[in-house]
C-alpha cells in the first residue's frame, strides 16, 4: 500500500461537472495549489445536460465529450486518477483510502471535496422486465442506451418530469415511437402551473408522443416481443425499450466524521459548502447547501466560484441569485425559475395565447418566488429575472 502526502493538497472526489468546474475555478485563483481528482470512471469531461437533447442536435456520444482525463490533467495541471474507487475517508488522519484495480492506495489531504453526484431513482415495480429498463444519468449509461437503439423502436418513458419530457422530445424527433407513462395529466408536475404543463403535454402529443396516465404502474414483464408494461387499471403496453426517468437521489454513500445527511437529501453543508467537518466540503448533486438541494448547472457554478476562493485562502460564501432553467424542448421554448423553499402561495396567469404563456408564483405576502415563460415569451427572461429576489446571499 502506497501513501502519498502533501500538506496543502485539495482532493476532489468525482469527475462530473461539479468536480471539473471546481478544478477550473481553483486554477483561475491559483496555479500552485496541488489538486488531485479521483474518479471511478475514465474521467471524460462532457456537458451532462446534453444527454437529453443530443439526438435532436445530431450529436453522437463521442461528439458530446469535450476533453479526456489526460486533456484536463495537462490543461489544468491536476493529478487525475481514473478508475479509482474510494473506500473510506479517515477524517482524523486526513487520509483517503481508495482502490485502483488490484492496488490499494492511501492519499493524504488538506481539504477534500465531495462531488459524487447522484444516482437515478427507481420505482418499486415487480416483474421480469424491470432489470431491462434503462436509466440515464451518466455518459456511460447514455452510450449503452444509444448503442442498443434500433430504427423504429417503440419506447416507453416512465416519468414526465424535466428529464422525461426532454427525452420524449429528443427521441420523437429522432424518429422513434414514444409513449410517456405519467402519474399526472400534465407534464412537469410541481415545476410549472397546470395550464402550462398541459400545453407541454399537448405539444409533445402533436409531435407524435402518446401519453398514458397511470397513477401506479405495477409490473414490467419481459416477453418474447419486448417488454410489457402492466398498469394499475389493467391496461398493457408492449414496447421494445423502457427508459425510466423518475428523478435522481444524491450519492451519499461515503461516510466520515462530520458528514450529515440533510432531511431534504444530500450532505448537509453551510454557506461555504463546508460540512460539520472543517476539512470536508460537498458540492453539486450530492450537496444540500443551507437547506437547498439544487440539481442544475447554474447552482454548481455559484458553488465552485465561491469554494475555489475559500480553498485558495479567501473565505467566500455561496450566493444564489434567481437562476433560470431552460427546458430542452427546442420546438417549444420554455424557461422557468422553479419555486425554491416552502412558500405558501399560488400561480398567477399573467398572459396566455396560442404561441406564448407567462405565469408567476407569488407567496402569500405577494413576493415573486418563481415564474415560467413559454413560447415567444421567453424573450422576456431578463425582465422577469430582475423582479426576482436573491435566493441566498
Amino acid at each position: 500500500m502506497k501513501v502519498s502526502g502533501q500538506s496543502d493538497r485539495v482532493v476532489i472526489i468525482g469527475s462530473g461537472m461539479a468536480g471539473y468546474f471546481l478544478v477550473q475555478a481553483i486554477r483561475e485563483q491559483s496555479k500552485d495549489v496541488p489538486v488531485v481528482l479521483l474518479t471511478e470512471n475514465d474521467g471524460r469531461f462532457y456537458p451532462k445536460p446534453m444527454l437529453s437533447s443530443a439526438l435532436y442536435h445530431r450529436k453522437s456520444p463521442a461528439d458530446i465529450v469535450t476533453a479526456t482525463a489526460d486533456d484536463m490533467a495537462k490543461k489544468y495541471q491536476v493529478d487525475i486518477r481514473t478508475f479509482a474507487c474510494v473506500e473510506m475517508i479517515d477524517s482524523a488522519a486526513k487520509k483517503i483510502f481508495y482502490r485502483q484495480g488490484d492496488n490499494k492506495e492511501v492519499l493524504e489531504y488538506a481539504h477534500v471535496v465531495l462531488a459524487t453526484g447522484s444516482d437515478p431513482k427507481t420505482l418499486p415495480l415487480a416483474g421480469s422486465g424491470v432489470s431491462e429498463c434503462y436509466q440515464i444519468n451518466t455518459l456511460e449509461a447514455y452510450e449503452s442506451w444509444t448503442s442498443n437503439l434500433n430504427t423504429g423502436d417503440n419506447i416507453a418513458i416512465i416519468g414526465s418530469g424535466l428529464v422525461g419530457v426532454e427525452f420524449a422530445h429528443d427521441l420523437t424527433h429522432a424518429g422513434y415511437n414514444v409513449q410517456v407513462v405519467s402519474q399526472f395529466e400534465q407534464a412537469l408536475y410541481g415545476l410549472v402551473p397546470d395550464n402550462i404543463g398541459l400545453k407541454v403535454r399537448h405539444h409533445l402529443q402533436s409531435l407524435g408522443v402518446d401519453w398514458m396516465v397511470d397513477r401506479c404502474l405495477q409490473r414490467i414483464e419481459k416477453v418474447k416481443d419486448g417488454l410489457l408494461l402492466c398498469g394499475s387499471d389493467g391496461r398493457e403496453i408492449l414496447v421494445d425499450k423502457v427508459l425510466m426517468a423518475v428523478g435522481i437521489a444524491p450519492r451519499t454513500d461515503l461516510k466520515a466524521e462530520g458528514l450529515i445527511i440533510d432531511d431534504r437529501g444530500g450532505y448537509k453543508v453551510d454557506v461555504y459548502a463546508k460540512t460539520a467537518n472543517a476539512s470536508i466540503y460537498a458540492i453539486g448533486d450530492c450537496a444540500c447547501v443551507c437547506g437547498l438541494q439544487m440539481t442544475y448547472v447554474a447552482p454548481i457554478k455559484q458553488q465552485v466560484k465561491a469554494l475555489a476562493q475559500t480553498l485558495t485562502g479567501v473565505l467566500t460564501p455561496i450566493v444564489y441569485p434567481a437562476m433560470p432553467v431552460v427546458v430542452k424542448t427546442p420546438t417549444m421554448p420554455l424557461t422557468m425559475v422553479p419555486v425554491r423553499g416552502d412558500y405558501q402561495g399560488r400561480w398567477h396567469d399573467v398572459s396566455e395565447q396560442d404561441d406564448q404563456a407567462v405565469s408567476a408564483f407569488y407567496d402569500d405576502d405577494q413576493h415573486l418566488r418563481g415564474f415560467v415563460l413559454q413560447g415567444t415569451a421567453t424573450v422576456k427572461r431578463s425582465e422577469w429575472l430582475e423582479k426576482m429576489p436573491m435566493l441566498m446571499g
